[in-house]
Parts: structure tokens; sequence; C-alpha cells
């Protein structure tokens, strides 16, 4: 019994952060066309087709591992194929890892710190944005968090390089830019070990998180190394590193100290206090205090902002500066911890305040595209339609650039039971549904990669479902 009461801090934090990530879950969730992508493959690996894939990055034409997708699938089984199972476990799951996070700081510092501290992390917008948010950019970043605490607080031995190298590796896989993060915290957690262990335990994790990367080899073994080509030789990666990219929301000046300014500006509603504000909290801290451990992290922290500053000058998207949040946060959170607590404990304070002063509600508001009402919307459209058992594709036509593929659309064909083609089987497709959010389309002056790998078309049918055009061509002769 005194064994379970010892976890009650622990179950009580885990039944708060749960509700705070399940909260209107899906009447918030958005079905958006990263999400339509992910079920598609994952309705592929219910149903048979097992990949050594994952989703595409617009870093050229590489791919992540396949890990995302079949962590998740047993869930979407659980709810028979709706997007449910997706956007609930990733919320449990985040309650979980948060929870991990909680015990972690409590064992150091005790349940008041790890209690402010854990609450602080769980209202900030972006991991609160990832919990309820799946997808291979967001779900991993409760899991880089813990990650990141447990090289600052867990004694390291090659047991633990070992663990850390398999976890490294899977959130690698979640999301390349984690690697900006993870490779200062590994290098860091070095000091003071000798050289010949250094070795060993250096190996252990680069060869644990080497395995995580095998379907990626298999794949480019049993494929002539495409990814590679398409990445490097033929250099798709310079529309990335020119920020050309759809991904880019911004492009930072080449002067790195104006970059600095623009990028913290850009993430300031994603992080309170800023990270300009954290890292002089954190510097003046660990100089007061004179502890040695409080200005290593410091330093380190420090390094992390550079690094990161660095990289996004290149392609500045919000969610790929999420693991810089995530290393100023958790090395703020450090630092504090090594001061007395009539320190730590008014700053904690006053920045729990500040952060729910501006708490983002945004997250609970009603989605703009539920899934049910896509899905009702289609049923209804595509019923009047002569489909029959013709093979499928889809193109669409919103305000987003990157949802010309449709994939939100083309699940919800596969879930009425139709044969949905693949995006690049559009000249081999029977017809091809267009379907537009933005009003009528003019065909005659339309012209796009999708419509033209079809080729000749004839429209044999339309039909409107709430603010949605749906037009059905057939191939022509002509």
């Amino acid at each position: 019994m005194e064994k379970i009461r010892k976890f009650i801090p622990e179950v009580l934090f885990f039944a708060y952060v749960l509700l705070l990530n399940t909260y209107k879950l899906f009447s918030s969730s958005n079905f958006n066309p990263d999400m339509g992508r992910d079920m598609m493959w994952i309705w592929d690996i219910l149903h048979g087709t097992f990949t050594l894939l994952g989703p595409k990055l617009s870093f050229g034409g590489y791919y992540l591992g396949p890990y995302y997708y079949y962590i998740f699938a047993p869930f979407v089984y659980l709810t028979q194929n709706w997007p449910y199972g997706l956007v609930a476990s990733n919320a449990v799951f985040s309650a979980i890892l948060t929870t991990t996070i909680f015990y972690v700081l409590r064992k150091n510092h005790g349940t008041v710190f790890a209690g402010l501290g854990s609450v602080w992390i769980s209202i900030t917008p972006y991991f609160l944005f990832s919990a309820r948010n799946p997808g291979n950019a967001y779900s991993y970043i409760a899991a880089l968090f813990l990650q990141s605490i447990l090289f600052l607080y867990l004694k390291k031995n090659r047991a633990f390089y070992v663990y850390m190298g398999l976890m490294s590796g899977l959130i690698l896989n979640f999301h390349p830019a984690s690697v900006f993060l993870l490779a200062p915290f590994f290098l860091a957690s070095f000091t003071k070990v000798k050289p010949k262990e250094v070795l060993i335990r250096f190996g252990l994790f680069c060869l644990a998180a080497a395995m995580l990367f095998s379907p990626l080899v298999f794949f480019e073994l049993r494929h002539n190394f495409i990814m590679f080509t398409n990445t490097f030789i033929t250099k798709s990666y310079s529309a990335f590193l020119s920020a050309n990219s759809p991904a880019s929301m911004m492009k930072a000046s080449p002067n790195y100290l104006i970059s600095f300014f623009q990028i913290d500006n850009f993430l300031s509603k994603w992080l309170t206090p800023t990270v300009t504000v954290l890292l002089f909290l954190s510097a003046a801290t660990a100089f007061i205090s004179k502890d040695v451990k409080a200005k290593r992290a410091t330093y380190l922290l420090i390094s992390v902002v550079v690094i990161f500053n660095l990289a996004l000058r290149y392609q500045v998207a919000f969610h790929y500066a999420f693991p810089l949040l995530i290393g100023v946060q958790s090395l703020f959170i450090y630092v504090i911890g090594r001061v007395k607590a009539r320190f730590w404990y008014p700053t904690l304070m006053v920045i729990v305040i500040w952060s729910l002063l501006l708490f983002p509600k945004s997250n609970y508001a009603d989605a703009y595209r539920p899934f049910e009402r896509l899905y009702a919307n289609t049923s209804i459209a595509v019923k009047k339609m002569p489909l029959d058992s013709s093979s499928i594709s889809v193109a669409y036509f919103a305000h987003n650039p990157m949802a010309t593929l449709g994939y939100e659309y083309r699940y919800i064909l596969k879930l009425l039971g139709h044969k949905v083609m693949g995006e690049q089987e559009y000249s081999i497709s029977e017809r091809l549904l267009v379907v537009s959010e933005e009003g009528e389309l003019d065909f005659r002056s339309l012209k796009t990669w999708e419509l033209d790998q079809f080729g000749p078309k004839q429209m044999i049918s339309s039909n409107s479902a709430g603010e949605t055009i749906f037009y059905l061509f057939k191939k022509s002769d002509k």
C-alpha cells in the first residue's frame, strides 16, 4: 500500500494532463492533408501492405522511417479506420510521457518544483498543440522533451547510451530537426569521461541509433539508392536550403544577429516567456549561483540556440523550431533547479501565471475542417456520381498550395469502398475527382500537374455538398 501511495502525485498529474490533452479533442481536430496522407499509409498497413518508408520530407526526396505509422496503426484499427484512434492515442501518449517528466523532476527536486515545472511544460503552446495534433512533426515532441530531461538527470553508463541511442533513432525518424538538439546534448554528456570510455559509449549510442534506420537502408539497397540520388545527385535539396520550399513561412535575414531576433519574434507565440528571456534568466541564474553544473547547462543552452538559429535561417517553419524550444525549456528548468527554493519558487510561479494568462485557448476551438463534415459532404456528393467500380484519382483545390493531392478526400473515398489510385497513377486512372473548396473552377484556364497527368478529359458529373464542389471526369479521346 505504501508503494502505491508514493505514486499518488504522478496519478493526479496524469489525470490533469490527460484532461488538458483530451478536452474537446475530437470537436477541435481538423482533418488536414497531412493527416489524410498518414491515414492512407496506415490503411494500407492495416490491410496487409507493409512499408519500409514513413512520411516524405520537404528536404529533397528523403523519406523518414515507418515507425510513426506502425505505432499508431493499432489504435486506428480499434476505431474502425476512423482518425479518432490516431488523435486520441497521440494525446494519451503525450500525457504518459509528460507524467514521466514530472516523475523525473520530482525524484530530483521534490513535488512542488516538479508540479510547477511540469504544469508549465504542459500548457506551453507548442507542447499542448503537439499533444492534440498527431503527425510526424508533432507526435515526437513529448518523447524528445523526456529525452532531454533524461540526458540532464539520468546516471550515465553504457546501458544508458544504448537506450538513449534507440530512442534517439526513433525520434530522428519522426523528424530530423531533432538532431540539432540531440547532438549537442549527446556530446555534452561526455564531460569528465575517460577517452577510452567515450569511444565505447559513443559507439554504443551510434550503433543503437543506426539500427532504427535499417528500413531506410534496406529500401535504398532494393531501389538503387533512389532517395540519395533524388536528394543529393539531382540537388533537389537546393530548394530547401534557399528557403523556396512550400514549408517555409518566412525568409530570415542573412545577418545572423537580425535573423536571431526575427526568429525569436516568429516563435514568441509558441513559448512563454520567449527564447531570449529564458536565455537571459538561465545565464543570470547560473552565474549568480556560481553552480558549476548550472553554468555548463547554460553554455549548452547557448550552443543549442546558436545551432538552431544557423539552421533555421535556411528554412523557417514553426515545427522545425520545436526542438529548439524543448532545449531552451528543459535546460532552463535544469538550471533553475540547481539553486535554492527561495530563488526558483517565485521564478517558476511567475512563469506559470504568465503562461496561464496567455493560455492557448485556440487549441479548443471548433475545427474548421472536421472529419465528420468532410466525410458527410463526400458521401453525399459521390453517391450521385457514376463511379461504379472505376479506379479514381483525386485533385484538390483550396488555399493550401501543398494540398493538391487531396489525401483527405482519397482516404474518405477508401472508407466509402472505392478504388483509389496512388499519387503517381493519374495517367492510368479511369476517373478523376476534382474537389474544390474555393467555389466554381474554370477548367479552361486551370493548369496543374495533376490535371495534365490525367490527360484529355471530359466532365461527366458535378455535385456540391455544403461549400464543397465535386467534379467527376473521365478520359476523353480528344
